[in-house]
């Protein structure tokens, strides 16, 4: 059984139709989090975005983690690819930050507040 998709003519020409279920790409939606001493590129495990803070968890390193709890001035994090099209949320007031370690990687979480 072949899936379909049924989208408005007003939409039709932004649409890729040829991978419209994501077939030409593995899946996943890059994160950069852009810190004064360094940039931490992965990948986004879950993400919950409102109109007054956003949520996104991510797999990192030991050391990069560290860096995100020692976090001293506000990020700048860009959803995407950053060469293409991407959401870039610039200063974060960040709400929360946490890293929970997961074997050799930790998961970690960063609230912002969007209303700034």
């Amino acid at each position: 059984m072949s899936e379909s998709v049924i989208v408005s003519k007003e939409i039709e020409s932004l649409i890729d139709k040829d991978n419209v279920f994501g077939r030409d790409s593995d899946g996943s939606m890059p994160i950069t989090i852009w810190l004064e001493d360094c940039i931490i590129r992965s990948e986004i495990k879950t993400a919950r975005i409102s109109s007054t803070s956003a949520r996104f968890e991510f797999l990192t390193t030991h050391e990069l983690a560290q860096e995100i709890l020692m976090l001293s001035e506000d990020p700048t994090i860009i959803i995407g690819d950053e060469d293409d099209r991407f959401i870039e949320f610039k200063n974060c007031n960040v709400k929360s930050l946490t890293a929970i370690a997961q074997d050799d990687i930790y998961l970690c979480r960063i609230i912002i507040d969007r209303k700034t």
